[in-house]
């Protein structure tokens, strides 16, 4: 059809409605009739012909659809035609608010979940639409999602490509699928969450206040479980499972249009009934639930189930759902002064170490565990299949029934229901041959199949047999401590499994239970042979339990079960006690008695490789300071046990100890136990045990919304530590190269240089030098003090002898951001030198003292709230005892433990350091200083000995930095030593003379009194000639508009010009090139400018036009608003600077851009050295600097 015709049509009909004067007035029928009938036709649709355009089609179980839409007399739209103004705008619909005033989502109004189920009810029909010309809704009715939405018919014109899409022709060639493509899925449905927890409060609510006695965990079940008997309706009904839509809604109908009638016993009656026909535990008789819902005001079971039935069950994607479900978990509510609360997400969150895992790293996971398990039964089987040996076929595709896969934390079951996903996927392939094969035995037997006992078809259809039920019950496994957690899992897989007219598959407290799956009482698998006639009975208890569709025998079977499982659980949870005073408390999971068969022959004897095939999952991330209550029984039970080690880490022993021989695991966890020191036991137990399949390190990518964690995926197999690592599906890595001290993913190149260093250099911890930590005062507010309050101490001391006693024990200090690269700034700071080493007595100290007093209590060192840390220090004594008070006196290297890029100064002026800094005493210090700032010993500490965790930034700890090997002085290296060494003693006077310049300077402007005037002010051209600054030449070297989130500015210059640049996105662009006329006003702004950005760091949130910004940040002092007398007073300060310079150093000042030029070049000649040293060849320096640069 052409467009424009089509255009030309809904144009007129436009222009009919807009001349309606009455439109209320006008009804259902006559609005079709004049409008809705007239845009189909303009659509090209035949509205006279009913094979093509139906009117009031019968759909079994929804009723009459107002319009049908056929191509070859087969249904592909329904519609659902509606009067002007009673289609509400989506803008209106978005939230609708309780009489609480809480706003709430709507998915569907009434007359859009009847036109879904017009479709829902008919086999094949994929698209619906509500309408009444003024507005006009698309729907995928598979998903329940609108695809095309017009709010006034003027859009029709707006949207006529999309609305082109509605004509047959685009129907039948399937064009209109690409409406579906534009739909953007969050990972959570946050407005579905928000109903749940809504729902979920509003229900505990009222349950509290007519229960105030209850339990408050009951109080909790109770509350999860009538929603999730609710929601397991709707997702029914909205899914097509069930025969009959709305049967909830029906019921709230019925109560709200009848005077006597009571809901929550309809409820009841309908909870016992859906039973009755799909058997599941969450809808079994439980009296107590009756009593409950009996009590329940009616109004808040109606407003519930009114609100789901405004969402939009069909769009869920098992991951979404999943996804929703783990953020619900994460929100709790609690009994606080007799009311419930919520607590927020992120505090949850943050509390329960609860964090849903994306899709994407849910299916990375298991297409590296579950997929080539699968894949490789799948092959084999289709290889006997082409062959036509056929039992064989059948034999090796059952062996997928003996995969077993578990996640030991379960949560809502996100990582179970992708697995039940790759299951079913792996049975409709399979189906899918078989059904060739049937096709082909029909060709070959003349159009006949028949299906015999005997028949080879039967018994290659045997596997295909209940297979979903076989997924829940023979395949997947899952635990979490929490019970609300576990049922929604269940509940999860469920709906994966459900089909109409079939029972539900029942997994929860079959292959999904609560419990503990760090603590168990089972010290070895041996111990339980003694048992192993009661472990026999328990798997057959089992089988029976999970065919059985009798509810009154099944419950019979699972108490036989429960009694034999807990006689033996008496016994071996007795050691428990040893580590709890109260163990059922920590709830034990005994794996090996709650699922037998994983461990045992039907026989009861140990299997010969016991365990799960496959382990997966995402560990609660609970910092070891919440979980003091388990560390003597973690210690006494795992491996890999520190105390300082967070619970993951556990959780990553104790799967390892349940996989099988061959088995696979995988979790995604912080990155940090491959370079944290509590890691250090679990990196030794996995190199020496397991092969590390791959690793994936998401550092940088935000992966979970709230984690301030790096995490990463590994992938372990339980077979012999041997082979190579796919490290971000980028690259292999021998494992061999991995040690227990840091794990460092990085190519192979990269460890070849470690090795050659390693071999050349010896530890620095091996040299004769001493690392000692900055002091801790415990209260720095107390004892670091400026110039002023020392003057004022010393000044009020009462005695000479007491000043110079008192003037003894006051020394300079440096905070770690005072130390710069080769210098540092002192502040002027010092510290009161009342170390416990010292051994002072107070009272010779009486001024002292009294200033000291004058914090009072805040200074004990008792570990109470508001005081210090807990001694055995006196109270006027710094916390650490300094027992090396005497280094600080000595020449040392100091530098600030975090910063951006290596930064080791030199002191010889017994300046002492504060608790964010290092130093270090010895000998040949000058040497170690030149390394510790070159480029490639950054690189090598940074790579192979920091352990990674901040980014672009170091970290240089003691332990890190007394890795790092340093070439030791010989016979044919001494003379680049010595080199180095010179080089070293050049820089250290070159940025003397800089921070001299610089200091000056910034002296001599602060004594002028001189205000600050934007850089951009002077680059205008009414003022720039009379600065001598030269327009003609100046060149942006970014566009005018070009937008960045600012960071820092920096400045370097030349011999008549300064360049402007600006950090961002951890990269420096450089923005402005200004050219002057006049060497000193050049020099003068390039001091100035030096000073306005040197360490001050942007806090801009948003984008911002960088040349604008940058002019308009960077200041410039100025002496006057008389320009000539500005420019006069700026060289005059630039002379008195030139004669105090002189008189320092007898030489004339370089400028400022002179001397940086000399320091690169002098910082260069040093990493050309330490590359010699190293004995590192071209290509290996060239890997260095690609490295350094990226």
């Amino acid at each position: 059809m052409e467009k424009s015709k089509v255009k030309e049509k809904i144009e007129g009909l436009i222009e009919k409605y807009e001349n309606v004067e009455n439109r209320k007035i006008l009804n259902e029928a006559n609005v079709r009739k004049d409008f809705i009938d007239p845009l189909f036709e303009a659509l090209g649709w035949n509205v006279r012909d009913s094979h093509e355009y139906d009117a009031e089609m019968y759909i079994r179980g929804a009723g009459y659809a107002d319009i049908t839409l056929k191509i070859d007399n087969k249904p592909v739209v329904f519609v659902e035609a509606k009067k002007f103004g009673v289609v509400p705008s989506r803008e209106d619909l978005t939230h609708q608010t309780t009489l609480e005033g809480h706003k709430l989502p709507v998915d569907w109004t009434e007359e859009e979940r009847q036109v879904l189920n017009y479709a829902g009810r008919t086999v094949g029909v994929k698209w619906a639409i509500l309408t009444n010309f003024e507005k006009f809704r698309l729907f995928n009715a598979y998903t329940g999602e609108i695809v095309l939405n017009t709010e006034k018919p003027k859009e029709y014109l707006e949207r006529i490509d999309d609305l082109m899409l509605l004509t047959e022709d685009s129907l039948r060639s399937g064009d209109i699928e690409v409406l579906e493509d534009r739909i953007e899925r969050p990972d959570i449905d946050e407005n579905f969450l928000n109903l749940m927890n809504y729902c979920r409060f509003l229900l505990a609510e009222e349950i509290h206040d007519k229960f105030p006695e209850m339990d408050f965990d009951k109080l909790k079940f109770y509350t999860q479980r009538i929603l999730d008997r609710m929601i397991i309706i709707r997702y029914a009904e909205d899914k097509w499972i069930l025969d009959q839509p709305d049967q909830l809604k029906k019921a709230v109908d019925f109560y709200k249009g009848t005077e006597y009638t009571q809901l929550s016993s309809n409820l009841i009656n309908f909870f016992d009934g859906f039973d009755n026909v799909h058997n599941t535990k969450i809808f079994e008789k439980d009296e107590e639930l009756d009593k409950i819902l009996k009590k329940v005001d009616d109004e808040i079971l109606s407003e519930i189930i009114e609100h789901l039935y405004r969402q939009n069950f069909r769009k869920f994607k098992s991951d979404i759902l999943g996804n929703t479900y783990e953020a619900y978990l994460s929100t709790k509510f609690e009994k606080k002064d007799d009311k419930i609360k919520i607590q927020t997400v992120d505090e949850a969150r943050k509390e329960a170490g609860i964090y849903y895992t994306p899709t994407h790293v849910v299916e990375y996971i298991l297409e590296n565990t579950l997929t080539p398990k699968l894949e490789k039964i799948w092959k084999e089987t289709q290889k006997l299949l082409k062959k036509e040996e056929y039992p064989q076929a059948v034999k090796k595709f059952k062996e997928t029934e003996k995969i077993k896969i578990l996640d030991p934390a379960c949560g809502s079951g996100s990582f179970l229901v992708k697995a039940y996903e790759l299951f079913e996927e792996h049975y409709k392939k399979y189906k899918k041959e078989i059904q060739k094969i049937r096709e082909k035995t029909k060709k070959e037997n003349q159009g006949q199949a028949k299906i015999t006992e005997t028949n080879i078809l039967t018994k290659l259809e045997e596997p295909l047999k209940n297979y979903r039920w076989k997924i829940l019950k023979k395949n997947i496994y899952g635990v979490d401590l929490d019970k609300v957690a576990a049922e929604i899992a269940s509940i999860n897989l469920m709906l994966k499994a459900m089909k109409r007219g079939e029972k539900l598959p029942l997994i929860l407290e079959e292959n999904i239970k609560v419990g503990n799956s760090i603590v168990t009482g089972v010290e070895g698998r041996e111990e339980l042979e003694e048992h192993s006639k009661e472990i026999e009975t328990m798997i057959k208890y089992r089988e029976k339990i999970k065919t059985e569709k009798d509810p009154k025998k099944k419950t019979k079977l699972e108490k036989k079960y429960k009694k034999l499982k807990e006689k033996i659980e008496d016994e071996i949870n007795e050691n428990l006690q040893e580590h709890f005073k109260k163990p059922e408390k920590q709830k034990p999971f005994n794996y090996e008695l709650e699922f037998p068969e994983v461990f045992y022959t039907r026989e009861g004897k140990l299997k010969q490789n016991p365990g799960f095939d496959i382990i997966i999952g995402n560990p609660p991330y609970i910092r070891q300071e919440k979980i003091k209550h388990l560390k003597p029984y973690l210690k006494s039970q795992y491996e890999t046990y520190t105390g300082t080690a967070d619970l993951y880490i556990y959780f990553i022993e104790r799967g390892l100890k349940l996989l099988k021989k061959g088995g696979t695991f995988s979790h995604i966890t912080s990155n940090k136990y491959t370079r944290a020191k509590y890691g250090q036991p679990l990196r030794k137990w996995i190199l020496e045990n397991f092969k590390i399949e791959k690793y994936y390190d998401y550092t940088g990518e935000k992966v979970f919304k709230d984690a301030t964690v790096d995490p990463s995926t590994i992938i372990i197999k339980k077979t012999p530590p041997e082979g190579s690592i796919t490290v971000n599906e980028d690259f292999k890595l021998p494992q061999k190269y991995l040690t227990e001290e840091i794990w460092t993913f990085q190519k192979p190149e990269i460890y070849q240089i470690k090795e050659k260093i390693e071999k050349i250099g010896k530890p620095l911890k091996e040299w004769p030098i001493k690392i000692y930590f900055g002091i801790k005062t415990g209260f720095n507010e107390a004892f670091i003090i400026n110039d002023k309050k020392r003057r004022e101490i010393l000044e009020n001391c009462g005695s000479r002898e007491e000043r110079e006693r008192t003037e003894q024990i006051i020394k300079p200090i440096l905070r770690g951001r005072d130390i710069k690269r080769y210098s540092y700034d002192w502040k002027g700071l010092w510290i009161i030198g009342t170390f416990p080493a010292l051994k002072l007595e107070i009272d010779d100290y009486p001024n002292l003292k009294e200033y000291l007093k004058s914090f009072g209590e805040r200074l004990k060192q008792d570990g109470k709230p508001g005081h210090r840390k807990k001694t055995n220090n006196k109270w006027f004594e710094t916390q650490d005892t300094i027992a090396y008070y005497h280094e600080f006196e000595r020449e040392k290297i100091v530098w600030q433990e975090i910063v951006r890029s290596p930064s080791f100064a030199y002191d010889d002026n017994n300046i002492y350091i504060e608790a964010t800094a290092f130093l270090m005493t010895g000998e040949r210090l000058k040497y170690i200083l030149g390394l510790l700032n070159s480029r490639p010993v950054s690189f090598f500490f940074k790579t192979y000995y920091a352990g990674g965790g901040l980014g672009e930034g170091y970290r240089y700890k003691k332990a890190f930095l007394e890795r790092l090997p340093i070439p030791p002085i010989t016979k044919e290296n001494k003379d680049t030593v010595k080199e180095i060494e010179e080089l070293v003693d050049q820089i250290l006077e070159l940025n003397r003379k800089k921070q001299f310049i610089q200091k000056t300077f910034k002296t001599l402007v602060e004594n002028t009194r001189q205000g600050r005037t934007p850089l951009g002010e002077y680059l205008e051209p009414k003022n720039a000639p009379d600065y001598n600054i030269n327009l003609a030449r100046m060149k942006k070297l970014v566009d005018d508009d070009k937008e960045v989130v600012p960071r820092r500015y920096r400045v370097h210059g030349g011999e008549d010009y300064l360049v402007l640049g600006v950090a961002y996105d951890g990269k420096v662009e450089d923005v402005l090139k200004v050219y002057f006329d006049d060497q000193t006003i050049k020099e003068f702004f390039h001091l100035s400018i030096h000073d306005d950005v040197a360490g001050k760091k942007r806090m801009y949130r948003s984008k911002k036009k960088i040349l604008n910004t940058i002019l308009t940040d960077i200041r410039v002092p100025r002496s006057t608003r008389n320009k000539s007398k500005d420019l006069e007073n700026m060289k005059a300060l630039m002379k008195i600077l030139n004669r105090e310079y002189e008189k320092e150093f007898n030489d004339p000042r370089p400028s400022l851009a002179e001397l940086e030029e000399k320091i690169q070049e002098v910082d260069a000649r040093i990493d050309e050295l330490v590359y010699e040293l190293y004995g590192l060849d071209d290509r290996e320096k060239r890997i260095v600097e690609e490295s350094l640069n990226s």
